[in-house]
């Protein structure tokens, strides 16, 4: 089962277990449609079904067994996740490249650069956000640098362009 990164559980509402989310723009929809709702537990997604949607702008949901505020303030500020088949066709064919923070950058010459603490989407490109020798750099995220991204190692092997890393 894949999982997509879709925002973080917010502030807890009431006295009930209620729940703000905060979900990134290209799965609102989704995740109002979604059964269940996945959330960093203990270092794992954890499964909750939805019991009830309080409010669906902003997103406040009602998740089954959590029934008071104090149970709910302990998934407050987790990350938030869909399963990959609950999201709706037209976000599953967005490349999300946000998947990448985390992954170490490799490039074939300088060897390690540094983990991707960021992703920067523009119009024109995406930019990885890597800490490097002390400083922060931007690193193009591009099908003519990008020789290979291992998953399972998280890792992004590149060939980057000669001086990028000296700028």
């Amino acid at each position: 089962m894949n999982l997509t990164l879709i925002g973080k559980v917010g502030k807890t509402h009431g006295t009930n277990g209620g729940l703000r989310l905060r979900v990134d723009d290209p799965y609102t929809d989704s995740v109002l449609e979604a059964e269940v709702l996945f959330v960093q537990v203990g270092g794992q997604p954890a499964p909750y079904f939805v019991e009830d949607w309080i409010s669906e702008a902003p997103p406040i949901v009602k998740l089954e067994e959590v029934d008071q505020k104090e149970s709910a303030q302990q998934l407050s500020g987790q990350e938030l996740y869909l399963r990959d088949e609950d999201l709706l066709p037209e976000v599953a064919e967005e490349e999300d490249y946000r998947v990448l923070i985390g992954y170490r950058i490799y490039d074939q010459e300088e060897g390690a650069v540094g983990k991707i603490e960021d992703i920067m989407e523009l119009p024109e490109q995406v930019l990885a956000v890597v800490n490097y020798e002390g400083r922060e750099i931007l690193i193009p995220v591009h099908q003519d640098f990008v020789l290979d991204i291992d998953q399972k190692a998280k890792a992004m092997h590149m060939n980057l362009p000669n001086g990028l890393l000296g700028l």
